[in-house]
């Protein structure tokens, strides 16, 4: 776990010192690494989903609104993210400037549909001012089908 904190903490300090190289006004974002968990039918699955949402910000900084693509409902059907946690995490960040914000989550447990140069699972926040953020998000080992490796050597 201190491992996630640390890497979204760098990620996070990284990209805000690039942006504030070149954005004309400063942004700031609180953020907390949004828990990642496969539920029980998704560990025997070989999945890849995308969990989007919309966040209306207000002026004190605190999400006020979050709405769900259509397409975010559909993935939920199958139960195999724990998306429930994603929503409960981004209504704790604070943001600023105000507005519209795009939060997607790319997870699964397979590469099929992976960006070229993009972590297999992550998070991507677009501000209103279409500035990108993109966290890795690690999966647990627990989260992954065990296979008994003494029964393969037979």
């Amino acid at each position: 776990m201190k491992s996630i904190i640390l890497k979204a903490i760098i990620c996070v300090l990284f990209v805000s010192n690039c942006l504030a190289q070149t954005e004309k006004t400063p942004s700031k974002k609180v953020i907390s690494v949004c828990p990642f968990q496969i539920g029980e039918r998704g560990k025997a699955a070989n999945f890849r989903f995308g969990f989007s949402y919309f966040l209306e910000v207000g002026a004190s900084g605190n999400v006020t609104k979050i709405e769900e693509f259509a397409s975010t409902q559909r993935f939920k059907e199958y139960k195999f993210v724990r998306d429930e946690l994603f929503i409960d995490c981004m209504k704790k960040w604070r943001l600023e400037p105000t507005g519209k914000y795009f939060v997607g989550f790319y997870v699964g447990t397979g590469s099929i549909k992976t960006a070229v140069d993009m972590p297999r699972n992550y998070m991507r926040i677009v501000d209103p001012a279409k500035q990108e953020l993109i966290i890795e998000l690690l999966l647990d080992e627990r989260d992954v089908l065990q296979v008994d490796k003494t029964k393969q050597k037979k």
